[in-house]
């Protein structure tokens, strides 16, 4: 049988001598596999569509529905970005969501908000003029809301902690070591308060670099085998200075 789906690239790997293999984020069921044959091949200008984050079209065969890897028909670009690909800081911003939704999105069901929010924030990132330092920041914490690991914001008054296993903030010292500090804690939870209004977050690059650190930590705590982020290292030089 032959389905028509709408996907954003997620991640691509060679196989064989011409071929791939794309792991596409779909908005009709969720992530799959697809093969691509000949993609690599001299005439074939397929393996430019599959760029990480690339919203594309998608016509496939699929067998039955048990079968897990999708032989690609057809293909297209549904959105196309301008800056992403040339721009060194949006294209690295757009390689870490890549990497972050690989490392979240295991399940093949169709979730059409979280689908629609990673579109409309690489929309986002590919249009913006300004605050593009802090997009990462807004897509790591918005995405967890969409996994169902969201951190709620507080209007506790200083000094707070916030305890990571309990994924709240809290007056009270945790009795374990997995928690933030008042003074990290509350650079999180001004971050995530902003979070409604971006353009007025202006955190400095060695915050930027601690609010991802304190993200990514808590995403180890509550992703199973979530592991290391490559694209991490990435950005923590690009916010160096």
């Amino acid at each position: 049988m032959i389905a028509s789906l709408e996907g954003v690239v997620i991640k691509s790997f060679r196989y064989g001598e011409t071929s791939k293999i794309a792991h596409v984020y779909t908005r009709e069921k969720g992530m799959q596999s697809i093969m691509i044959k000949g993609a690599l091949s001299a005439k074939n200008n397929k393996a430019s569509m599959l760029q990480p984050m690339t919203h594309i079209g998608l016509v496939v065969y699929q067998k039955n529905q048990e079968q897990s890897l999708l032989l690609l028909k057809e293909i297209q670009i549904n959105t196309v970005y301008h800056a992403i690909g040339v721009d060194f800081t949006k294209n690295a911003i757009a390689l870490f969501c890549s990497e972050l939704l690989y490392k979240t999105l295991k399940e093949q069901a169709s979730n059409e908000a979280l689908f629609d929010f990673v579109v409309t924030s690489m929309r986002q990132l590919d249009m913006a003029k300004t605050n593009v330092a802090n997009h990462h920041l807004y897509f790591i914490s918005e995405l967890s809301n969409y996994l169902g690991i969201g951190i709620a914001s507080s209007s506790l008054n200083f000094p707070y902690y916030f305890d990571y296993i309990e994924s709240e903030f809290t007056l009270t010292l945790p009795l374990h070591g997995d928690f933030l500090k008042p003074d990290q804690a509350t650079l999180l939870n001004k971050m995530l308060v902003e979070n409604e209004n971006p353009q007025g977050f202006q955190p400095t690059n060695a915050e930027r670099r601690t609010l991802l650190e304190m993200m990514i930590i808590y995403y180890r705590h509550h992703v199973n085998d979530f592991g290391k982020l490559h694209s991490w290292d990435v950005l923590q030089v690009l916010f160096t200075n």
